[in-house]
C-alpha cells in the first residue's frame, strides 16, 4: 500500500479549470433577482452558494504551487403541504458541480485541507429526498439520495473550518468500497428522526455502502451487494450541543493485512464509536453564542481502513470587532491516528509511516453585506500522511463565497 503523492491527471490529460466566471456571473444575478423579486414562492424555495477558492502549499509537503477550485450548488424544496396539501411533507432536490486541483495532494495530506476538493470533477444532481413529518413534528423519515453528514456527525461550530476533518471525522471518511454517503458522492438512504423530548434526538439510518449519485459513472446503485452502513445516534440539543453515535457495515470488507489461506484478504468487519460536544462559553446581548468551543473523538477497528482513531477540538468567536459583528474566527487543532495494520501494510510496501498525521488551522470569515463572504486560512500540518519523510506543510488559502 502506498500514499499518493502525485496529483492524478484530470480528464483529457490535464487539470479541469473552475468555471469561476460563469458560475459567479450567474451566483451575482440569481442574488440580484431574489432581491428585485421579494419574498420566494410559498411552496417551492430556490437557493443556492458558490465557493471559490485558492490554496496552495508554500513550505513542506510535496508540491508549492496556487490550485484553484470550486463549488456550486443550487438547491430546490418543496412544501408538499403548500403545494399539494400534503400533510408533513416535504422534496429536497440538489445540483452540485465541482472543479479545479487538489491542494491536498500537493500538501501530502491523508486527511486533505480543503473540504470542495474532489477527485473527479463534474456535475451532477447530489441529494434527492423526501421527507415526512409524524406526530406533530415530533417524528420524521427522510428516504432518497442523502448527504448523511449533514444529520450524523457535525457540529455546527466546526462548519466554519476548510479541512475537511472538521466535517467528517476520518475513521468514518475512509470506509467503505468509496467512501460513506457524503459528498461528493451519496447514495440510496433511508432516516427516521424521533424526538422522545425536549431538545432530545434520538436518529438512525440504513444507507446503501456503495456511494454513487446521479451523474456518477454507472449511476445509483440499487443492487445493494455492497451491504449497508447503519448508523445511529443520541443527542442533546439544549444550549449547545452533545452527542454519541455508532457505525457499521453489515458486509465485512477486506482486511488490510490478515489473509484466507489461499492468500485473498480475510473479511472483517467496519464499525465504530464516537463522541461530540459543542458548547457556547460566552454570549452575546441577545443570548446568542459569541464564543463556542467544540470536541469530537471517533474510534474504529482499523482493520479495514487507514484510521484507528480521530479527533479535533477548537472554537470559534463573533463579534470579535466591535465594527464588525459578524465576522467569525476560529482555530482548530484535529488528528487522525493511523491503524497498526494500515502501517503495516504501508511498511511492507517499503514505506513505513509515524502514528499520525495532525494539523492546526487559523481563519477567519467575513462578511460583507447579505451574500458575500471572504475566509482567508492557515493550515500547519505536521506529519503528512504519517510519513517521515514529507516535511511539515503550510497551507495558505482565500475563500470567496455568494449564497443566493
Amino acid at each position: 500500500m502506498t500514499i499518493l503523492r502525485r496529483r492524478p491527471a484530470a480528464p483529457n490529460g490535464r487539470r479541469a479549470a473552475p468555471l469561476a466566471g460563469l458560475a459567479l456571473v450567474a451566483c451575482v444575478v440569481a442574488t440580484a433577482a431574489r432581491a428585485d423579486d421579494g419574498p420566494p414562492a410559498r411552496a417551492l424555495t430556490l437557493s443556492g452558494v458558490y465557493k471559490l477558492d485558492v490554496m496552495g502549499t508554500v513550505s513542506g509537503g510535496l508540491s508549492h504551487r496556487a490550485t484553484v477550485l470550486d463549488n456550486l450548488s443550487i438547491y430546490a424544496d418543496l412544501d408538499l403541504e403548500k403545494a399539494v396539501h400534503w400533510r408533513g411533507g416535504a422534496v429536497h432536490v440538489s445540483f452540485l458541480s465541482n472543479q479545479g486541483g487538489q491542494p491536498g495532494v500537493d500538501a501530502g495530506s491523508l486527511q486533505g485541507v480543503n473540504n470542495i476538493e474532489v477527485v473527479h470533477q463534474r456535475a451532477k444532481v447530489y441529494e434527492a429526498w423526501i421527507d415526512q413529518a409524524f406526530a406533530g413534528g415530533a417524528a420524521d423519515i427522510k428516504a432518497g439520495l442523502l448527504d448523511t453528514n449533514s444529520e450524523f456527525n457535525v457540529t455546527d461550530s466546526a462548519g466554519l473550518f476548510l479541512a475537511p476533518t472538521y466535517g467528517i471525522s476520518s475513521e468514518i471518511a475512509s470506509t467503505g468500497p468509496n467512501g460513506p454517503s457524503i459528498f461528493p458522492s451519496l447514495a440510496l438512504a433511508a432516516r427516521i428522526n424521533v424526538q422522545p423530548a425536549k431538545d432530545v434526538y434520538l436518529r438512525f439510518a440504513a444507507v446503501n455502502a456503495l456511494a454513487n449519485d446521479l451523474g456518477d459513472p454507472g449511476g445509483v446503485d440499487t443492487s445493494f451487494r455492497q451491504g449497508l452502513l447503519l448508523w445511529g445516534e443520541a443527542g442533546w440539543t439544549g444550549d449547545g450541543k452533545i452527542a454519541v453515535g455508532a457505525w457499521g457495515y453489515t458486509k465485512d470488507r477486506p482486511d488490510l493485512v490478515d489473509t484466507l489461506p489461499g492468500g485473498a484478504p480475510k473479511p472483517s468487519p467496519t464499525q465504530g464509536v464516537y463522541v461530540m460536544v459543542d458548547h457556547p462559553v460566552a454570549k452575546n446581548a441577545d443570548g446568542s453564542a459569541r464564543t463556542s468551543i467544540f470536541l469530537r473523538f471517533g474510534v474504529s477497528q482499523g482493520d479495514t481502513s487507514p484510521y484507528r482513531a480521530a479527533g479535533s477540538v477548537g472554537l470559534n468567536a463573533n463579534h470579535v470587532f466591535a465594527r464588525r459583528p459578524d465576522d467569525v474566527f476560529g482555530v482548530g487543532f484535529s488528528w487522525g491516528t493511523l491503524s497498526p495494520k494500515f502501517r503495516t501494510a504501508s511498511a511492507a510496501d517499503g514505506a513505513p509511516l509515524d502514528t499520525a498525521e495532525t494539523a492546526i488551522e487559523i481563519t477567519y470569515a467575513a462578511k460583507f453585506g447579505q451574500h458575500f463572504t471572504l475566509q482567508p486560512d492557515l493550515q500547519y500540518i505536521h506529519r503528512p500522511s504519517g510519513d517521515p519523510t514529507i516535511k511539515d506543510a503550510l497551507v495558505l488559502g482565500v475563500r470567496g463565497q455568494v449564497n443566493f
